[in-house]
């Protein structure tokens, strides 16, 4: 199985405790076969402990604490039957190390004492020389039981550490996730005005000069002409601020100088255009009010109206006609 971010292939814990059975089987088989202190007890009933203690191990990560109190008690059965000395510790390190893996401390801390105490016990009472039990076996016992409960703490910590380790990235790509979401979408409603505000303010454009045209027709062709380039200009330059647009959304690259979107500050040009065409146009914002009056050659004039949800026009009086034009909340009406 391979984990997340380039590590390491994590090993099957399968293949992890049927390594361990192996080798603590042939541990306890090897020193049984020694003999060490020349006893002659060697049988087969000392290799089935040897298999049995090996054989625990296959259960270790189930039932820790199981494993723990067979093994234990089975290695007092063992001496109690009279067969070679194999140590106390050793059978039952791996048991400990197991229960400190598997968040028991406190049951391998008691086991541990409990197999210290009981073997001293009974080299005491089997007449062992002082200086042997404090100085040699009592320390090889402590210390292979502290060090298979601490090298057990020292995996469960850190296992449980890569673990909060992986909750906190995977909080953080999250996070990160909803960060770009939200930046993605406030993009939009950017996007989203500033096509408003283009299309607004060309078909605002258009109306007007298409207005005037009409009117003009058979008049005063000179005028006419002049608001259908009018209408031209504005159809091309909205061609212009779409493909902008949609060039920033294919890609990063910026857009050509030029093309940037219109916002209400095209108002402006929109009241001076109207009244080149004819038309006398009245912006107001908050108190500033900007007049376009048209020019003092008579000229064929034209009323006209946009409406928009967000807006209410109310058309001016008949004579003289006129285009006026205020901006409320974030739209411009006409």
């Amino acid at each position: 199985m391979q984990r997340s971010g380039g590590a390491l292939p994590e090993v099957d814990p399968r293949l992890v405790d049927g390594v361990l059975a192996v080798g603590m089987a042939l541990a306890v088989a090897v020193l049984v076969a020694a003999e060490l202190e020349g006893t002659e007890r060697t049988g087969p009933g000392a290799y089935l402990f040897a298999a049995g203690f090996g054989g625990l191990m296959l259960l270790r990560r189930r039932f820790p604490v199981g494993v723990l109190a067979v093994t234990v008690p089975g290695v007092f059965v063992y001496y109690i039957l009279g067969f070679p000395p194999i140590g106390i510790a050793l059978p039952a390190v791996a048991a400990l190390y197991s229960a400190a893996e598997q968040d028991r401390t406190r049951w391998a801390v008691g086991a541990g004492a409990v197999l210290v105490v009981v073997a001293a016990y009974y080299r005491i009472e089997e007449g062992q020389p002082a200086e042997y039990l404090y100085g040699y076996e009592l320390l090889t016992n402590v210390a292979l039981v502290a060090a298979a409960v601490a090298l057990g703490v020292a995996v469960r910590v850190g296992r449980e550490s890569r673990q909060r380790a992986e909750q906190v990235r995977v909080l953080t790509a999250a996070e990160q996730a909803r960060v770009v979401e939200s930046q993605l979408q406030a993009e939009r409603m950017r996007i989203a005005r500033d096509l408003h505000d283009v299309v607004g303010h060309t078909m605002s454009v258009i109306s007007v000069h298409s207005a005037v045209a009409a009117e003009a027709v058979g008049r005063d062709d000179g005028a006419a002409r002049e608001a259908l380039e009018r209408v031209r200009e504005a159809a091309s330059s909205t061609m212009r601020e779409l493909r902008a647009t949609v060039k920033v959304l294919r890609g990063p690259a910026a857009a050509e100088p030029g093309r940037g979107t219109t916002g209400l500050a095209g108002v402006g040009d929109l009241a001076r255009a109207a009244g080149q065409a004819g038309l006398e146009v009245d912006v107001a914002s908050g108190s500033r009010r900007v007049s376009s009056t048209a020019p003092s050659t008579p000229r064929p004039t034209a009323s006209s109206r946009s409406r928009s949800p967000t807006c209410s026009a109310t058309p001016p009086p008949a004579a003289p006609r006129s285009w006026r034009a205020w901006r409320t909340g974030g739209s411009a009406c006409g």
